[in-house]
């Protein structure tokens, strides 16, 4: 593992402590992401999460990715820059073309068929076989049940290329 990549998982890992005070995505540290990202509170912040956790892992160097908050936007900006950033598909992981690596931002979708779709942002820790791979992630929930993209902290899960109402669209990591 590279060390960007290991610090980006050191500072997720410190954040696991985090959780909704009320379910409305309202904690301090979720309030900070979002400022980061010049949001105001109380947002999703799923992404927020990953970014911040990149950010720290770089500072003082600059964000390796947008500011961008919106999972779809985020997708449709990484990959319409193949130069900055590397995408790839899940199937491209289930053909063994590639491999998910510690620090890559995973893209979930929510009705991916119209535009600026609902998603979720998971920050990959490890591979675990061409259809799974352990998480960390913001804005969810420790369980199979409950809400998948809108949950109350930071947990480790481990992911599947489909969870429930959601499909992953792929990965990316800088280059």
């Amino acid at each position: 593992m590279s060390s960007i990549a290991e610090k980006v998982i050191q500072v997720a890992d410190s954040l696991k402590y985090i959780r909704e005070a009320t379910n409305h995505n309202d904690h301090p540290m979720i309030d900070r992401m979002l400022e980061y990202l010049g949001l105001p509170h109380h947002l999703s912040w799923c992404l927020a999460f990953c970014l911040w956790c990149w950010h720290v892992a770089v500072a003082p160097a600059a964000l390796p990715f947008p500011k961008i908050a919106r999972c779809s936007s985020f997708w449709e900006y990484v990959q319409a820059r193949e130069l900055r950033y590397r995408t790839f598909t899940p199937e491209d992981v289930r053909w063994g073309i590639e491999k998910p690596q510690p620090g890559d931002i995973g893209i979930f979708s929510h009705n991916p068929q119209k535009r600026n779709w609902d998603g979720h942002a998971v920050l990959v820790v490890r591979q675990i076989n061409r259809k799974s791979f352990r998480t960390i992630e913001g804005n969810t929930v420790p369980g199979a049940e409950g809400n998948q993209r809108e949950g109350g902290g930071v947990y480790y899960r481990t992911r599947y290329n489909d969870i429930r109402g959601l499909h992953l669209e792929g990965f990316v990591r800088p280059r």
